[in-house]
């Protein structure tokens, strides 16, 4: 009977998700979570000692850009920085709690030389639009759901 319980909210859960969206489930070691993608390591720390906190260790040789989000209610920002520089890191306060999925969202920038080749190349298609790309050469989108073990 406390199977049938547990899973009930776990088969709504994953029911009422949008097409498409995959959930990447990331369990806790001693109050920690790490996630990594595109050679970012996000590090969600549930006990430290200023209350949690997110870190983000770039490992690539560019800047990126991260931002978390509430994937219920994507106008509540976890955790956003637009700069990250190459082979840096980032360390902020933010709320978050057990069992929430939150939107993981990384931009790795160009190098300016290839920012440039990208820009020249769109000025005669659709430039408007295409602008914002110029400085994103890859983009991550993952859905995390936080376990505390």
């Amino acid at each position: 009977m406390k199977q049938i319980v547990f899973l009930l909210p776990i088969i709504f859960f994953f029911g009422c998700q949008k097409e498409g969206d995959i959930i990447f489930s990331i369990s806790t070691e001693n109050g920690i979570a790490r996630y990594e993608v595109g050679h970012v390591e996000i590090t969600f720390d549930f006990e430290a000692m200023t209350g949690q906190t997110i870190s983000v260790t770039n490992g690539n040789n560019r800047a990126i850009g991260v931002y978390i989000t509430d994937y219920e209610e994507e106008s509540i920002i976890i955790f956003s920085d637009s700069w990250i520089g190459g082979l840096d890191s980032q360390s902020q306060e933010a709320v978050f709690d057990e069992d929430e999925v939150l939107r993981v969202r990384v931009v790795v920038y160009r190098s300016f030389g290839g920012a440039i080749q990208t820009f020249i190349q769109n000025l005669t298609n659709n430039f408007w639009e295409d602008l914002n790309d110029t400085w994103i050469e890859h983009e991550y989108d993952e859905l995390i759901l936080l376990t505390v073990d």
